[in-house]
């Protein structure tokens, strides 16, 4: 089980204006993919770093944070409608430039989620809240 409240907490303590549990394991997993050391959580900072990725990092990035927040959510026993979150996704990535087919996401996450990489960055969530 992950204390939801210590994730939010930890999200905000750094710098992120996320207020809930979803949006704030969100935030920190794409903190931890490209801001290093003390840098600021904030929006801004993580979605200025955030764009200086290629494409594809952007794509896994987000298939990632996706799985993540996902398995995050089904430890803390809360509702995630994951093919709604991969439509949000696949729409935000559209006005960004990267269009890539809703199936096509929906199997990224969910592989995101099977293969390991889901787990490794909430054990990372979890480490930091310890």
């Amino acid at each position: 089980m992950i204390n939801v409240q210590a994730v939010i907490d930890l999200a905000q303590s750094r710098g992120s204006n996320a207020t809930t549990f979803r949006d704030a394991v969100h935030e920190i997993v794409h903190a931890l993919q490209c801001l290093h050391g003390d840098e600021d959580w904030s929006r801004t900072n993580v979605s200025n770093e955030y764009s200086e990725l290629d494409g594809h990092e952007q794509v896994l990035g987000e298939c990632i944070a996706r799985a993540t927040e996902w398995l995050a959510c089904e430890g803390a026993n809360i509702d995630y409608d994951m093919k709604s979150y991969a439509m949000i996704t696949a729409l935000e990535a559209i006005k960004c430039g990267i269009d890539v087919p809703l199936a096509d996401w929906i199997t990224g996450i969910e592989a995101c989620k099977t293969n390991g990489q889901a787990q490794t960055f909430l054990d990372r969530i979890k480490a930091e809240i310890r």
